[in-house]
């Protein structure tokens, strides 16, 4: 079985795919034999990887189908690392997810109604973590120009997982995956620096 790094949060539009699109890549080409599964149903991962080109440098995505076993998928990567994107929704998958995972990186946006519908699965999370899985919140879709550590810390502070900083809301981000590439793919110097610090502080996690 891989290190299984899952992104899961059962609000949709928290940036979930674009962190599980830049994590795989960045871990296929810092040499690890790299996975990416699309677990979620709207098969987001599934359709960037239709719009990459032959032979473009990245992880191969694997899908879940409906009825399909998240674990079955990922004892069928090999060793090396999965990078799981999970459904938009709380149901008996992001279970199957979290019970497989090592590490559940929960992407949470600096609006009080992003962390208000995050807290349904919360109490689901911190059981899981109860039970030995590895967990952190991932700030997502701050505006470049603010904090969003600062408005983000005080709100999650009672919950006793660490607040990584991930991506900024960057039009880099939106046009690179719908181009079929990533950040590390262009240009933007900022975005690729958010992209490796993400990866790096991740992997200190495993």
């Amino acid at each position: 079985m891989p290190n299984t790094i899952a992104l899961v949060n059962p609000k949709g539009g928290t940036g979930k795919t674009t962190i599980a699109v830049h994590l795989a890549v960045a871990a296929h080409r810092d040499g690890r034999r790299t996975a990416l599964v699309d677990a979620d149903p709207q098969g987001s991962a599934l359709d960037w990887s239709r719009r990459t080109a032959d032979g473009y440098d990245g992880p191969d995505v694997q899908p879940v189908g409906r009825g399909e076993s998240v674990r079955k998928s990922l004892s069928g990567a090999g060793p090396g690392i999965a990078v799981v994107d999970s459904p938009a929704r709380l149901d008996e998958r992001t279970g199957a997810v979290l019970s497989a995972a090592d590490l559940a990186l929960v992407p949470v946006r600096p609006s009080g109604l992003d962390l208000w519908g995050t807290a349904e699965f919360l109490d689901v999370l911190q059981d899981y973590v109860g039970r030995g899985l590895s967990a952190a919140f991932v700030a997502s879709q701050a505006d470049v120009r603010t904090s969003l550590s600062d408005q983000l810390e005080g709100a999650l502070s009672g919950l006793e997982l660490p607040l990584l900083d991930g991506l900024t809301l960057r039009v880099a981000f939106a046009r690179s995956l719908s181009e079929g590439r990533t950040v590390l793919d262009g240009s933007d110097r900022g975005a690729i620096e958010e992209v490796e610090t993400l990866y790096d502080d991740v992997a200190g996690l495993l």
